[in-house]
């Protein structure tokens, strides 16, 4: 069998795995509003206008949605299997093109590490849910289309015409939800950076996909309807949040993002930090500075797994759950004292230096790629902190963090993989390629 068709095989073998395990999502709550759009507001055309001026500017992805929720439901059925198939293959595309880790591993592990390790209670909210579904799956899987051209010219292969022009209608998807815009633009505009500064040349159309994403992304942000929807939940969930100092802010979405993490999927920071420190031993075993940047990581994480699952096991908080727990601002309360703050900070600390790890997981180049989704996944929660939707939307906001995470262990395995050109199924198989 070609490679070709082995490619159509397991993608077709995961539309329809997925497509099975779509057809238990029923429409509830803020779906059922927005499949009542047209009959409400007369049009599509007159729901975008109200929606983008008194509710947020998701106009793109949620209008996509009131279209689709016309039609019968197995439509948006085979839409959203057909969305895991593009997230899957293209997160192969941008994070093994040399595809050492095989089709199987990409399309059967990534899942099943999803669906494993974050809760339920955040999937059920995301992918289980449509209204959320056409934000973080679709618009997640529209940034891994759009992100392609931009990793193509990092890895100094030319990104095709057809590339290029798929990008952009991802790209401008993309940017209809705040997190997958401010994940792909920055992204982007980072590579870019790096590409302008090694003095590397770029073909204008990959600047023109960069300053097409930051402008999209721009553009949905700042519809007025997100001001209405900050003012609304200001007056009826977070009262104090204009007491918050940028400061506060700032602090309060660091502890969104640990808090999260650390209860959500307390052992993903330890993979990750594992993981690390294989591809050092296995690289650069003798360079000493980053072996042991990687082991405090690795040493500090499995403290964390051990508090947060004593805590969770117990309900006892001890010494060393209060030390590793980070501290939560609250303008009213917020003076904690000098050893919090210390522990808080080594705490940051520890997940700045994991990814400091990435970046210099390889000996040969930067690990550009890797270093930027692990801090943008990151960021897509820290931005939380700046919203007053952030008790609204509880968990549900991490989602794409924790996707990007899994999606940087995916590439350390494939940088694991590197040194000898061995693909996973030949090291399960104990062979090994030549090199060419």
């Amino acid at each position: 069998m070609t490679s070709r068709k082995k490619d159509a095989l397991i993608m077709g073998v995961t539309f329809v795995a997925f497509l099975l395990l779509d057809l238990f999502i029923a429409s509830r709550l803020d779906d059922l509003v927005f499949q009542d759009a047209l009959n409400r507001y007369g049009s599509l055309w007159g729901w975008a206008t109200w929606f983008s001026a008194n509710w947020g500017g998701r106009t793109l992805p949620q209008g996509v949605l009131v279209v689709v929720l016309q039609m019968p439901n197995i439509v948006f059925h085979i839409l959203d299997a057909l969305a895991w198939v593009v997230l899957l293959r293209y997160a192969q595309l941008d994070l093994d093109p040399e595809r050492r880790l095989g089709n199987a591993a990409v399309f059967l592990g990534l899942p099943v590490a999803l669906f494993t390790l974050v809760p339920v209670t955040v999937l059920s909210g995301t992918v289980f849910w449509k209204c959320a579904n056409v934000l973080y799956l679709w618009g997640t899987a529209s940034a891994l289309v759009a992100l392609r051209p931009v990793l193509d010219v990092w890895r100094c292969a030319a990104p095709s015409l057809a590339e290029i022009a798929v990008a952009f209608p991802c790209t401008l998807y993309a940017a209809g939800f705040e997190q997958s815009g401010a994940l792909m633009a920055g992204i982007m505009v980072a590579l870019v950076a790096y590409e302008l500064l090694s003095q590397h040349r770029l073909r204008a159309s990959v600047i023109v996909l960069a300053a097409f994403a930051v402008a999209a992304t721009a553009f949905f942000v700042s519809l007025p309807g997100n001001a209405t929807r900050s003012y609304v939940e200001t007056l009826g969930r977070m009262q104090n949040f204009g007491m918050y100092s940028l400061v506060d802010k700032a602090v309060l979405g660091l502890w969104y993002v640990i808090e999260g993490i650390e209860t959500d999927v307390p052992a993903l920071p330890l993979l990750l930090s594992l993981l690390v420190l294989v591809v050092e031993m296995r690289h650069h075993p003798h360079r000493t500075w980053t072996v042991v940047l990687t082991a405090f990581t690795c040493a500090y994480f499995v403290l964390v797994l051990i508090a947060r699952e004593g805590q969770a096991a117990t309900g006892n908080q001890t010494l060393l759950t209060k030390a590793l727990t980070f501290i939560s601002p609250d303008t009213t309360t917020f003076l904690p004292s000098w050893p919090r703050l210390a522990a808080s900070a080594l705490h940051f600390m520890a997940y700045v230096a994991l990814g400091t790890s990435i970046l210099v997981a390889f000996p040969e180049h930067l690990e550009v790629p890797g270093f930027l989704l692990y801090f943008g996944g990151l960021a897509t929660m820290w931005m939380m902190g700046f919203s007053p939707t952030v008790y609204a939307s509880g968990a549900r906001p991490r989602m794409i963090g924790y996707l990007t995470l899994l999606l940087v262990a995916l590439r350390l395995v494939t940088i694991a993989l590197e040194r000898d050109e061995t693909s996973l199924p030949q090291l399960l198989d104990g062979r090994r390629d030549s090199k060419q």
